[in-house]
This record gives C-alpha cells, structure tokens and sequence, in this order.
C-alpha cells in the first residue's frame, strides 16, 4: 500500500469513526439515508441508522445507473444526489458493518483512481475484481440452519405463550440437541421445522421424531424463514423473543433458554444474515398420516444407521395456524386420535355419515375452486375456455334440469360446476391451459395432486353408488387424502382473495 492510499485510508476511517460517534449522540440519519461528512467535492462519507457505511463518490457525465450485490453485505447502486442546489448521478457504495475491514481499503484505492473528483465505470469495475477474491463471507457462530432452527423455536414458543402461560412455554422449549423434539411436556409434543421456499419441505432428522405411537400429543409446527436482505437478523428476533419474555415476567428463564441453545450476547455484531419470516404450518401426526411409518425401525439392519428424509408438508393435513383454538389443542392433554379437531375432521371412530359430509365438501370445495378461478383469469368468457368435452358433457344434464323447472341456467353461472362428473371437473383442473394456475394456488405438483385426487375419487364413487369400502384401510386413506385436498383450498381461496 503507498503512502498516498494509507493517508486516504485513515482519513475514511476517522470520518466513519466521528460518524459513529454522531451517530450515538444525535442521530441524523434513517434507516436508508446517509448522515454523510465531505471527504472532498466528488467524496462523501455515510452512515445511516442501521449502522451501514455508505461511500459515495460523484459519477462521470454520460455513465448510465447500476445496480449491483458484489457480496454478502457489499451493493452498489447509483443514486441521484444534491450537492449545491444541483441534483448529480453518484455512487453509493453500501457495506454493512462487519465488512468496515474490506471497505475502508477498497475505497481508499478508489478514490485514489478518481480523476477529476469523478469516477467512471469502467476503473469502478477493474476496482472491484481486484478486490473481490479478498471478501469471503466472514463466518457466523450459529450457521444458517442453526439461526433459522432458533428464530423458527422462538417463533412457536410465543404463539404458544399466548394460549398457556409463557413461563410453562419457555420452560418447555428443549431447543436444539436436548431432546428428541424441540418443546415438549409430559402430554405433548411439537417439532420445529423452518423450511425456506414454497411449497414447504422439511428434513426429518430423527424416524423417531414423527411416531405416532407416543403416547402425547404430537405436531410438525413448519415456519416460512426465507433469506432476505432487507429482514431482521437473528439477533434481532433474540431481542423482539426477550422483549416479550419481560413483559411476562420470564425473562430470567429465556434467556438462560438461549444459553444452552448456543446464543452470546457478546457475538451479535457478528451476524450478518437476514431473514423474514413468512407462514407456519401446523400438522398433526396421526396413525395415517404419510410419514416414514417409524415401526419399520424394528427391522433396519444394525449396519444402516442415521436415517433422514425430505417430508412435503403440503401433502399432511394442516390445520389453521391463525386459529387461536388449534394452539390450544396443539397444546392439550391426549392424542389427536382423541377428539374431531375442527367441524369436517372425523376421529377414528365416527361415523359414516361424518365421512359422507366429508367427501362432499371435498367435491363442492373444487367445484366452487375452479369456477372462481377461471373467472379470475379469464373474467367473463371463462366458460369459452373450458375444455370442449367438459362443456359437452353437461349438455345431458342441464336438459334434465331445464325439465325439472330449475332456473338461472339459460347462459354459464355456477350452477354449470355442478353439472359435471367428478372426471370432468378433474379434466376442466388438469388441462394443460390452467394447470399452471390451479398449482399456484394451491402449491402442489400435478402429481402430488392427481395422486390425491385419484384415492379421493375412488372412495367417492364408492361411497356413493351405495357399497361400503373395500378395507378398513381403503376407507381411512381416502378420508386422510380428502382432508389432505380440503387443506389445499384453504390457501387457495385466501391467495384469491388477495388477487
């Protein structure tokens, strides 16, 4: 390094340094606005409120605007400046606080490059290849998954708190390598699963995890954590858990929690990755639901050890995580083999007439699915786009009905849904023109889907041509799959109302 960068380099970090001092004492700057010092007419040095350093430089006449993430925690971008009454095209170079080492270097050599107190692309680019092979990722105490595993527990524990008292929530979170599931009781159980892309998939770790011969209450609690610069870090989340912890009370016995699950306060300035939190899915484990059966266990050869396994939590049946009532059940003495768990989930043990309901809310669920969402894209010449054989096929019974008096039939309403055969509302679902659009809303594969729908069906027709189920296992699959097709509109129907 020459003198003339050294002298550069220690005149940036004494601005950074009085503007952190300024920055303590009376605050200027916003989150995504620069308190800055002039270093000279093309150079000013920033740092906003969320304690990032901003080194702007002033941008040659007739260079277009960029925008560029050159690392983990390193962007540049151009953004228009006032200097003097004029707005000018300038540089902003934004480094977060763990890279104050990489950036006081890189801009010192940069400012040296300037000609004329601009700076062009061309010297902005050469600059930073130079420097980029210097700016691995400095590495974090928790990793990835870890902070996830931790945000995502954290998460559950304080939904939790709301229905139990939050020091017996607390007190029950085991956290990461103190038990076979991360808060447990005498009387029930809940693994924590953070999975980061829609649809939600999750590794399974432990077989044991999701056995549904404990004799407790026993749920998969998924929660959407998705990489995100502009989210919290995780010592933000740590700080937001402690904030509720002490208005109930349970601060003391949180934050010795967050000892044994690897936390120190004296390590938060070295967390960097950002994350925002999206929706959690609650999954009952019952003796059908489609998990890797744990009794086969007994029979894996000594010599296999240490199976894991990718579960897709959209093919187990959910329940409503924004239902208060689902938490407390969640939470609650028994199995989930014990009690219906909302208005159309059967037990056991009930009856068939409860099944019977069941499979036609399943069928008029779909019905009402697929008109609104032809209507949603292709307003109102959306029976022009169902499928010719479909539309054929009512033809027989709008007649019928024509002969009966029913009204309201003359041009395609609702009503047309109704018409069709469970093949042809699956063919109007399936064709290859709204395929991609049904998979949006409801967040499956066609294959996923067409296995459901195929088991569904199958018990359907049975049930209503008047002839009991093959097997008391045919019976149970295809309530399982219903309630697993009835999970899906849920999601749909919200996404579009949100449309």
């Amino acid at each position: 390094m020459n003198d003339t960068i050294k002298r550069l380099q220690e005149k940036i970090g004494l601005l950074w340094d009085n503007l952190e001092m300024n920055l303590e004492a009376k605050p200027r700057a916003s989150d995504n606005s620069p308190e800055t010092m002039r270093l000279s007419n093309g150079v000013r040095i920033g740092l906003d409120r969320k304690s990032r350093y901003h080194l702007l430089l002033a941008l040659r006449d007739g260079e277009e605007k960029i925008r560029s993430r050159l690392t983990a925690g390193i962007s540049i971008k151009t953004t228009t400046f006032q200097i003097e009454d004029e707005a000018a095209l300038w540089i902003d170079i934004i480094a977060e606080r763990r890279w104050r080492f990489a950036i006081e270097p890189f801009a010192a050599e940069l400012i040296s490059k300037m000609v004329g107190d601009t700076i062009d692309l061309e010297t902005l680019r050469t600059t930073v290849e130079e420097h980029r092979s210097l700016w691995a990722a400095p590495k974090e105490p928790l990793t990835i998954s870890e902070q996830k595993g931790l945000i995502g527990e954290l998460a559950i524990v304080m939904k939790l708190g709301r229905v139990i008292p939050p020091a017996t929530a607390v007190n029950k979170w085991r956290g990461p390598d103190r038990g076979l599931h991360d808060i447990s009781s005498e009387t029930w159980a809940i693994e924590v699963k953070a999975f980061a892309e829609e649809p939600p998939r999750v590794r399974i770790n432990h077989v044991e995890q999701l056995d549904h011969r404990i004799d407790k209450r026993l749920t998969i609690a998924g929660i959407h954590l998705y990489s995100d610069e502009e989210g919290k870090n995780l010592p933000d989340y740590v700080d937001e858990a402690l904030e509720w912890a002490d208005e109930h009370g349970v601060v003391n016995q949180l934050l010795e929690q967050l000892v044994l699950a690897k936390w120190r306060e004296d390590e938060r300035n070295e967390y960097f990755s950002r994350f925002t939190e999206g929706r959690i899915v609650l999954c009952p484990i019952r003796p059908e639901t489609p998990v890797f059966p744990a009794e086969l266990l007994e029979h894996i050869p000594y010599s296999v050890d240490k199976i894991t396994y990718r579960l897709a939590l959209n093919d187990l049946f959910q329940l409503d995580s924004n239902n208060e009532d689902n938490w407390k059940l969640l939470s609650s003495k028994g199995t989930w083999s014990d009690e219906k768990l909302v208005n159309f989930i059967d037990s056991e043990h009930s009856s068939s007439e409860d099944k019977y309901n069941l499979l036609i809310m399943t069928e008029q669920l779909y019905r009402q699915l697929a008109f609104e969402n032809y209507v949603s894209v292709h307003g109102q010449k959306w029976w022009n786009n169902v499928p010719g054989q479909v539309r054929n096929s009512i033809t027989s019974k709008l007649e019928e009905w024509q002969k009966k008096g029913i009204t309201g039939i003359e041009k395609p309403t609702r009503k047309y849904w109704d018409a069709m055969t469970l093949g042809m509302l699956r063919e109007a679902i399936i064709t290859k023109q709204m395929w991609s659009s049904f998979e949006d809303l409801i967040g499956v594969s066609l294959g996923t889907f067409e296995t459901n729908w195929k088991i569904f069906a199958d018990l359907r027709n049975t049930t209503f041509h008047a002839n009991d189920p093959q097997t008391h296992d045919h019976l149970q699959q295809g309530v399982s799959t219903a309630k697993i097709l009835i999970a899906y509109t849920k999601e749909a129907f919200e996404k579009l109302k949100r449309e």
